[in-house]
């Protein structure tokens, strides 16, 4: 696809993944989306210069093995991929997670809804802010 968008979606469940990715699908056009389910698995394919463009990463917050924040650290921390828009989903909406997701490094947070509508009106808003 010319000019396409690769956006990164890492969250430990497929059905948030799947639901992302359709909402992503809906409201952006010519855009790429690769699937992983935990941190490791993007940093690992970073390490071995198997990511040739990121333009976009929704992270979950929490997941085992590498959670969100253990994620955007590890990303900030490796030069090439540190100024990569990252955005967080989470289920929690607690403030002190909010501000750790930030600290980490996060662009912005978001908690996740409870419907698609809502979940399209977040993924409208990013993608405006982050794919425009």
């Amino acid at each position: 696809m010319p000019d396409s968008k690769t956006i990164y979606i890492i969250d430990d469940d497929p059905e948030d993944r799947m639901l992302l990715r359709l909402a992503i699908e809906d409201v952006t056009k010519n855009v790429k989306v690769v699937e992983l389910e935990d941190g490791l698995e993007l940093i690992r394919l970073i390490q071995q210069k198997k990511v040739l463009r990121i333009n976009l990463i929704l992270l979950d917050m929490n997941m085992p093995k590498s959670n969100g924040l253990e994620t955007i650290r590890l990303l900030r921390a490796h030069s090439k991929h540190a100024g990569i828009p990252t955005v967080m989903l989470s289920t929690s909406s607690n403030p002190v997670h909010i501000a750790w997701a930030y600290d980490a490094g996060v662009d912005h947070f978001f908690t996740k809804p409870t419907t698609y509508e809502d979940l399209e009106i977040i993924v409208k808003q990013i993608a405006t802010e982050y794919l425009a």
